[in-house]
Formats: structure tokens, sequence, C-alpha cells
């Protein structure tokens, strides 16, 4: 997630006809992950001049070399990548091939599983093609691991391509705390339930034996707050299906 400050401003020399971005963001230890994403034109007949504008704004402006370039292309290099299986027109391809070899960037997935089919579009007419790509240099395309291709909780014709990035010099983080949804923080039902199960743990506390270790205030207490959680997990799954609705 990007904040709106690591954004550039329209008109800067980032944004590339509207349809492109370049975003440097900065990592640990000095670090900046550099990216392009895209949204290429539905009209085939542009992509032309689209990728060599690309690239010609990329020179032009002496950006860094992308360690990444990914987004919605609007159509695919290889015949393996459609349903009915099938090219795209021979200038398409060679102005995007064109354009990532001047920068350097491959089809990593394809490089990974290049026997592998899997598409992240499927039209109105059944047809499905894989134009959701991610494209990286040869040294972050070592650090990407465990694709993956499944719907969106956020309603959408395209199938979300998700990667786990874990570049060498990354710090180890473990799973971390849980933490209560926000969304929840006003929702009566799951309150009022909790407030119930508050009121038990009061009636509990009170008629505690004294000096017992199996069950005391300590052992309530976690006790309840399991309860709780458990609870909020299944009211922010109820959420999410009404929202994917």
């Amino acid at each position: 997630m990007l904040r709106s400050s690591q954004l550039p401003r329209p008109g800067e020399p980032n944004w590339i006809s509207r349809r492109a971005i370049f975003l440097s963001i900065p990592r640990k230890h000095g670090d900046t992950l550099h990216l392009i994403n895209v949204y290429a034109l539905n009209d085939l007949t542009q992509h032309a001049h689209f990728w060599a504008e690309v690239t010609t704004h990329w020179s032009a402006n002496h950006l860094p070399h992308p360690h990444l370039l990914l987004g919605n292309f609007n159509m695919v290099e290889d015949p393996i990548d459609r349903v009915p299986a099938r090219s795209d027109s021979e200038p398409v391809s060679t102005a995007l091939r064109t354009c990532r070899q001047t920068l350097g960037l491959q089809d990593t997935w394809h490089h990974s599983f290049p026997d592998e089919r899997s598409f992240s579009y499927i039209s109105a007419h059944n047809t499905m093609s894989r134009i959701d790509r991610i494209y990286t240099n040869s040294t972050t395309g070592k650090c990407l691991s465990d694709w993956v291709v499944e719907c969106s909780e956020v309603p959408s014709d395209h199938r979300m391509i998700l990667v786990r990035f874990a570049p060498q010099n990354a710090p180890y983080i473990g799973k971390g705390h849980w933490s209560w949804p926000v969304g929840l923080l006003y929702n009566k039902p799951l309150n009022g339930k909790i407030h119930a199960l508050g009121l038990e743990l009061q009636e509990q506390m009170s008629s505690l034996p004294p000096n017992d270790r199996m069950s005391n205030v300590q052992t309530l207490w976690q006790s309840f707050k399991n309860d709780i959680k458990k609870e909020a997990t299944t009211a922010a799954k109820s959420q999410m299906t009404k929202i994917s609705k």
C-alpha cells in the first residue's frame, strides 16, 4: 500500500501518457525500489507508439532502471497466454519486447514456469488471457516466490496477481500481533456480543475460589480475549463477504 505522499503529481516526469507511472519507493538500509505501473490502451494499434513513448520518456528524463514493470498490458507476448491460443500482432509484441529489453526486464513468471498456463482475465465470450503481468530484472526475479492468481475481494473482471518479494538484505519479519479490524469498531451486533461476554466475565471473576491455579483472573481474562477475537474474526469475514457482493 502506498501513501499519497509517495505518488508523483500529474505533470511531473514520473507520469507517462497518463497510462504509466514511474515510482521510486524508499526501503530500509538506504535502498530504493523503482517500478513502472502501466494500464495499456485497449486499442492495439496505439501500442507501438505507447511503448516507444515509455522508452523515450525513461531515457530523456534519465530515470533509474526499474526493478519491476507491472500492470494491465491488454495484450500477450506468447500464444500460450491465451485460450484459444493465438498471437497478438507482431508490431504490438515487438514494441513491448523492445521496451522491456531496453529496460532489462523479463517475464519472471514465464521463466519460472515455462510450461504452465495461468490466466488473469476471462472475457464475456469465455476467452481467457494473461494480460496482467509482472516483469522484473534478473536480480529482483530471484527474490520473488509464491506466485498466486486469485479473485480480488474488491469486485473486478480481472484476477489479482500476488507474489512474495523477499530481498536478500530484508530483515526477518514474523507474523506479528493480531490487531482489531478498524471497520468493526462500530459493529453493533459484535459490540453486543462482547458486552455480554464481558458481563459473563465479571460474574465468573466475582465467584472465583481463592488461590486456584487452574481458574483465576489471568486465565479467565485470556479466555475472554480469545473469545472476542473469534467473534471479531467471524464478523470480519461476514463484513468482507457483503462488500464483495
